[in-house]
């Protein structure tokens, strides 16, 4: 597992049903950020409705292929 604090932003790569990217979005909390990431559309439409029903609102989800990253909206 990640070192998460604060304010930081985190990109998981291959989030699966996104597991990982919520224990990280409850550690950064409020003021950080998590995109999840995967190839699979359908996987991350769970992944969000997870992140969802934790109360979170600070994980985006985004299909992207792991050896392909195109990570254009933020800093990581």
């Amino acid at each position: 597992m990640v070192f998460a604090t604060a304010l930081m932003e985190i990109v998981d790569v291959a989030a699966g049903v996104g597991e990982q990217s919520i224990t990280v979005a409850n550690k950064v909390g409020a003021t950080g950020y998590v995109l999840a990431t995967d190839i699979s559309s359908n996987i991350l439409e769970f992944a969000q409705q997870m992140a969802k029903q934790a109360g979170l609102n600070n994980i985006e989800t985004q299909v992207m292929d792991g050896e392909n990253l195109t990570l254009t909206r933020r800093r990581y």
